[in-house]
């Protein structure tokens, strides 16, 4: 239209499989199992119709295609053998035509009718034969007896033999002509002795060609016989060869029959693939519905407000089931036998970068608070007095497992509640390797490390009087030590804690963690009491086992737990000691 001339236009092209992966062709049948329903769910009415249309255009031309495929596979099957059907006539027929001309026996009906007619005819030429010779041996003894010397020859005798009877009259014309001369003379006129030996002469030519003849007949009868002989063989063979006969006409018949079936089958499938059809019908054509079938606003909105109420519900759940901290006042109490002094709740309120606004972070516990934080430390107050009830030492040591854990800050707050109890209270920084508490506006320079290396055991000079309150004294580090361990082993320490332990109601004193160093299980043999200060969210509660194991044995004294930094919120409040890893491991290396 229009409205688009001009404007750009971006076209996106699509391999065929990832067409086809983002068609949703869906089938479904009827009861009869007879219709097939095809749907196809897209965005564009006209695209879906053109796409099913296709596909049944297709389908139907490729069933067609698939058909005659058949029909054409069935005619090269059918040709084939054809083929090698005709190969094998002409085969038959070389055997045939072979056979016959090696036998002679083009009909061997009219054959065996041939041998019959030559047999007779060798036969009738032997009997002519023979009887020619016997008519010439006859003859020829006729002549040899010598009682018919003078005879006549008989003629007309049946030799078929010109010359043989030529001579015959004329000896028998001489031996008429000789009784004549007898007759009518003597025999010994010389007439009738010519006559006489002329008559001989021819007779023994006679002789001669009645022999020369009777061996002539014996070769003809010899070769009738033979002839005759050999005929008589063919048509003894006449059945031997009707028989090698059989198996050839017998392929003959099978391959013309099998030639005539192939031909026929031939045509028939000439006839069924022009009549080929398809074996289905389009009942309706594609028609989509302009009411969209999805999204479904419903199920959606449904779906939404689900997830909407599980995921938070999941969320919390999985960060609980994740969780391996301590999570609460529960967890200690079903865990552990050792005192539960209470409960800390965590600062809302954020210290301050300045090192020297660090303190007014840190103090929860003031003359006018009244906030939650306040009055959990007055409660723990209450729960140390009377634990202190049962104990005569006024000496009470922070400690944790874990750096962080706001021990500084428990020990602060809670020296701070007892000076506004009035309660003459001093805060001793024994934390030798990090000092924290000390840095939190306290002035001094020297403190605990002067006091215990000997350089300056004067307590006025190194307490910081009446801090934050005028019931409270701190007793800072002062310069960090290279020997910590070593200085609180010394008999100074215990002179330290002993003095002030006369001058003050309550000493509290800040340690370093336990499993750390062994500061804390130094200061231990000089506190009457030890508060275990546990972190929420910081402390693994695999750790309390040991924590229990630590009550057990006794190694700190009146040993008690509070659990800092409760809350029902997601922010930390990280008071007291902060990064324990960087002071410890490697501080005094720098140091030196």
């Amino acid at each position: 239209s229009e409205e688009y001339v001009g404007i750009p236009i971006s076209i996106t092209k699509s391999g065929i499989k990832g067409v086809l992966e983002s068609l949703n062709i869906s089938a479904s049948t009827e009861k009869t199992n007879t219709v097939i329903t095809l749907s196809l769910k897209d965005n564009v009415i006209e695209r879906a119709d053109d796409i099913l249309n296709t596909l049944i255009a297709v389908y139907n031309e490729d069933n067609i295609t698939y058909k005659n495929q058949v029909v054409v596979n069935t005619s090269n099957f059918i040709n084939e053998h054809l083929n090698s059907i005709e190969r094998e006539l002409e085969s038959v027929d070389r055997d045939i035509s072979r056979y016959r001309s090696e036998n002679m026996a083009a009909d061997i009906q009219a054959s065996t009718e041939i041998f019959l007619t030559e047999s007779s005819v060798y036969n009738k030429q032997i009997f002519v034969l023979q009887n020619q010779l016997s008519v010439a041996e006859f003859i020829r003894e006729y002549l040899g007896n010598p009682a018919n010397s003078n005879s006549l020859i008989p003629s007309n005798s049946g030799i078929e033999n010109p010359g043989i009877e030529k001579q015959v009259a004329e000896y028998n014309t001489i031996m008429i002509k000789r009784e004549r001369l007898i007759d009518n003379g003597s025999e010994k006129s010389p007439a009738v002795i010519e006559l006489t030996n002329t008559a001989m002469a021819m007779k023994q030519s006679v002789i001669r060609a009645i022999d020369n003849l009777a061996v002539v007949l014996n070769l003809q009868i010899e070769g009738a016989k033979n002839k005759e002989e050999q005929t008589n063989k063919k048509i003894a063979g006449v059945p031997q060869k009707e028989q090698e006969m059989i198996p050839i006409q017998r392929r003959l018949v099978t391959q013309e029959n099998l030639y005539l079936y192939l031909l026929k089958k031939r045509v028939e499938n000439e006839l069924a693939g022009a009549a080929t059809i398809s074996n289905f019908r389009i009942v309706d054509e594609a028609d989509g519905s302009i009411i969209p079938v999805a999204p479904k606003s419903r199920i959606i909105m449904l779906a939404a407000l689900i997830a909407g109420l599980l995921i938070p519900f999941s969320i919390f759940w999985l960060r609980d089931l994740l969780n391996t901290t301590v999570r609460g006042p529960k967890d200690i109490t079903d865990s552990l036998t050792v005192p539960f002094l209470g409960t800390v709740p965590q600062n809302m309120r954020k210290r301050k970068k300045k090192s020297g606004d660090a303190v007014s972070g840190s103090l929860v516990v003031r003359d006018s608070s009244r906030d939650a934080a306040s009055e959990a430390f007055r409660v723990i107050r209450s729960n140390m007095d009377f634990m202190s009830a049962k104990n005569s030492s006024n000496t009470v040591m922070c400690t944790s497992f874990n750096m962080g854990a706001g021990k500084s800050f428990v020990s602060l707050n809670l020296a701070m509640s007892f000076a506004l109890a009035d309660k003459k209270v001093i805060l001793v920084d024994l934390d030798l390797r990090k000092a924290a508490l000390s840095s939190w506006s306290v002035p001094n320079k020297m403190g605990v490390s002067a006091y215990l290396s000997g350089i300056n055991t004067n307590l006025d000079e190194l307490t910081v009087r009446e801090w934050l309150n005028p019931n409270l004294d701190v007793l800072p580090v002062g310069k960090l030590p290279p020997n910590p361990a070593e200085l609180l082993l010394s008999p100074g320490f215990k002179e330290l804690i002993s003095i002030l332990q006369q001058r003050y109601d309550y000493v509290f004193l800040d340690t370093t963690p336990v499993n750390i160093v062994a500061d804390a299980s130094i200061v231990a043999d000089v506190a009457g009491m030890t508060i275990f200060v546990v972190r929420e969210g910081l402390l693994d509660r695999r750790l309390l086992p040991e924590l229990e194991q630590i009550y057990r044995s006794g190694k700190f004294p009146n040993m008690a737990v509070l659990l800092n930094g409760s809350s029902m919120s997601s922010g930390k409040y990280y008071g007291g000691y902060g990064r324990y890893g960087h002071a410890y491991g490697y501080g005094y290396g720098e140091k030196g």
